[in-house]
């Protein structure tokens, strides 16, 4: 597949087996490249509806825009910070970037079907995700939820 996002940056998506070693535990189902625009996905991306897997690929080029850049304790901070009802940051701000692009209806919508896909650690990200993006969105403007 070769999509041109909205914002005018080509991104390379192809479907990679092997996602759950690059993952680890949390199943994730799309993933950027550091330092690149490729984005790989497993098989659920697939069947997933055209408007989640566009605001999937808005996430993942989230990350990208922000220059975000994992390092080598990157999943198990990520564990960690969800064993305790927590999302890294990076992963708020790829969401809210998603949200510049696609709104948050559309953002919310995709994560809740995002939701149907995942199970375990990997389910709770997305639910605490959904809670965030909700309650920033009720928010005043330039004010942060303060429940995170």
């Amino acid at each position: 597949l070769f999509y041109i996002i909205s914002f005018q940056l080509p991104t390379h998506v192809s479907y990679n087996p092997y996602m759950h070693l690059f993952t680890n535990s949390l199943g994730s189902i799309a993933c950027i490249v550091t330092n690149s625009t490729d984005v790989y996905t497993d098989v659920r991306f697939r069947n997933m509806h055209a408007p989640t897997q566009y605001a999937i690929l808005c996430h993942e080029m989230g990350h990208r825009k922000r220059n975000h850049k994992p390092g080598l304790t990157y999943q198990w901070d990520r564990i960690k910070a969800i064993k305790q009802g927590r999302v890294l940051p990076m992963e708020l701000e790829a969401d809210e970037y998603a949200v510049s692009i696609v709104g948050y209806f559309s953002m919310i919508t995709s994560l809740k079907e995002l939701a149907t896909y995942t199970k375990g650690l990997s389910r709770k990200e997305i639910l605490l995700r959904i809670k965030y993006l909700e309650a920033l969105r009720d928010c005043p403007p330039n004010a942060k939820p303060c429940i995170w």
